[in-house]
């Protein structure tokens, strides 16, 4: 059971995602953040898929192409530090991941087909890691993480994501 990190041990901003999550475990936050999305973004209709609530926002197809982007990033840094790897990794720009992706070309249900593949990866990784794996903290985009605030920040991003497309796109 990979408990919620101490919130001096995570980095500022991640607070708001990790307390976004009433679970005890991150197992159970990942795989219900993953249930809730799957029947979210499910219930987007056909017509609304490639349209952004406003102008200028991302569209559910861009918005779940972004939680996709985001989780694979931070597994691969969870990964990494894990290993007690204390390279400095760099950051990235949401925008330009979004902007350069085929997200608006591909259906929902394809997106939501891959967010899934990428969720039971992220669960099994975070499964294998050893206790004492979990709070190595090394530097990415100028601030220290531990995998275990990166695990908890991914399930809060993605919830805050899917609180997002309920309250605007619907």
């Amino acid at each position: 059971m990979i408990a919620k990190p101490i919130l001096q041990d995570a980095p500022p901003y991640t607070h708001y995602y990790i307390n976004l999550l009433d679970h005890s475990n991150l197992k159970s936050a990942l795989s219900f953040t993953a249930e809730l999305t799957q029947d979210l973004f499910g219930t987007v209709k056909p017509e609304n898929e490639t349209r952004g609530y406003d102008n200028g926002k991302w569209s559910p197809c861009e918005l779940l192409g972004h939680i996709i982007d985001v989780e694979r990033i931070l597994a691969y840094r969870a990964l990494r530090f894990s290993r007690n790897d204390a390279t400095e990794l760099a950051g990235f720009d949401e925008n330009e991941y979004v902007a350069h992706s085929s997200y608006l070309s591909r259906p929902l249900s394809e997106l939501i087909h891959e967010f899934t593949v990428v969720r039971v990866s992220s669960i099994i990784l975070f499964d294998a890691m050893e206790e004492g794996a979990l709070d190595f903290k090394a530097p990415a985009n100028k601030v220290l993480y531990s995998p275990r605030s990166i695990g908890w920040m991914m399930a809060g991003h993605n919830l805050h994501h899917c609180h997002i497309l309920r309250d605007r796109y619907f």
